[in-house]
């Protein structure tokens, strides 16, 4: 069994930078009931979202269609361009 200090280091070096998994960050429905999630921030028909367990973030839709994931500081950004504020 995989050390849960290793697990958890892994978790936090990859929500703080999403790009070295070399996944796409595309739209996917989310399947939960908030409960990992506290929501941050809200605008234009989008809602922010961190982990507390990891501390990444995601946007969500108004149906709950996942729109972007990664580090706070880049979901703020992206969210601020999604609402229309840039």
């Amino acid at each position: 069994m995989l050390n849960e200090m290793i697990v958890k280091t892994a978790l936090e070096n990859i929500a703080k930078n999403p790009g070295m998994l070399k996944m796409p960050n595309i739209p996917w429905p989310v399947v939960d009931a908030g409960v990992f999630w506290n929501t941050i921030g809200e605008g234009g028909g989008y809602k922010l979202e961190q982990n507390m367990i990891t501390q990444h973030c995601r946007i969500l839709d108004r149906s709950g269609i996942r729109r972007g994931w990664g580090s706070e500081a880049a979901m703020e950004r992206l969210m601020n361009q999604m609402a229309g504020c840039n």
